[in-house]
């Protein structure tokens, strides 16, 4: 987790976040696309920018950006955005 973030390789359990959370409150999880993912919360923004990258999807729909960028709590620059719907990564 040295970026800020990490993603989870086995299946989640909820007994392992809780003890993640007691010894770094400031820890987030998230299950997206089916995808788990760890994040700090001031690093969120690079977590969100892993996440879409891992996704790689050809063809996002402006919707699945959005939804990406509130569960993370972040802002994409206008660049950043374009790149992602329009499939250059």
């Amino acid at each position: 987790m040295k970026n800020g973030y990490a993603f989870s390789s086995k299946k989640y359990n909820t007994t392992h976040y809780v003890k993640l959370k007691k010894y770094s409150p400031n820890i987030r999880r998230t299950k997206m696309h089916g995808k788990m993912i760890y994040f700090l919360d001031d690093k969120s923004k690079i977590a969100a920018n892993a996440l879409l990258e891992v996704l790689n999807k050809k063809v996002m729909s402006y919707q699945e950006l959005k939804q990406v960028t509130r569960v993370f709590d972040t802002k994409l620059s206008k660049k950043e955005k374009t790149n992602y719907l329009s499939g250059e990564k």
